[in-house]
């Protein structure tokens, strides 16, 4: 067996030989991909995940507001800053103006760099900067009507990012489940449900 295997052996050499000599030439053969349709990756998902990223870019302003709100009427300080004669309309005020500065701030950046990342290619810098803009303010009038029911801080700040993250991710049931526009705007007056369905289609 091991000398016919070497007998075999030498003679697929010679024929191989032979045939390089003689000019043999191989075949020329040629690869070519089966005819298929075109791939276009579906969007979807991620235009409904975006604004629930922006959400929970928010939900650190919103936070800390009702965590301030609430600790003041924790410490007794609006109550001192009443009897030194400070006025309801000017301690809301100044909230409102401290903040509103502080959420158009973060909102450009947040929007340069979307438009960097040309995240809102269907959509113009300016539109995306007031829609933004708009959901900051709703979130500072949010904090402002839920701190009364809280007497905890840390209570008040855990619940107050739960709904708001929460609000946000409703955008997931209303684009699996095709909900129609009646319930999209029964459900409008939540303002991070707005903000998501409002950016979704220019995502």
């Amino acid at each position: 067996m091991y000398k016919y295997s070497i007998f075999n052996c030498f003679t697929i050499t010679f024929q191989v030989e032979t045939n390089i000599s003689s000019g043999f030439r191989p075949p020329d053969v040629s690869v070519k991909m089966m005819p298929k349709g075109s791939y276009t990756p579906s969007l979807e998902a991620f235009s409904s995940s975006t604004g629930i990223y922006f959400v929970l870019a928010f939900t650190p302003y919103i936070i800390i507001l009702v965590v301030y709100l609430v600790k003041e009427k924790e410490d007794k300080s609006k109550e001192l800053m009443r009897i030194m004669g400070m006025q309801d309309s000017a301690y809301w005020l100044s909230w409102i103006i401290t903040y509103s500065i502080i959420i158009f701030v973060g909102v450009l950046i947040m929007n340069s760099i979307a438009a960097a990342a040309k995240i809102f290619g269907n959509s113009n810098f300016v539109l995306m900067v007031i829609i933004f803009y708009l959901f900051g303010l709703s979130l500072i009038a949010f904090s402002f009507m839920i701190s009364p029911f809280f007497k905890k801080s840390k209570v008040a700040g855990t619940v107050t990012m739960l709904l708001n993250v929460v609000f946000g991710l409703l955008i997931l049931p209303i684009n699996a489940f095709g909900a129609s526009n009646a319930v999209k705007w029964a459900l409008s007056p939540l303002s991070p449900t707005a903000f998501t369905l409002a950016i979704a289609p220019v995502s």
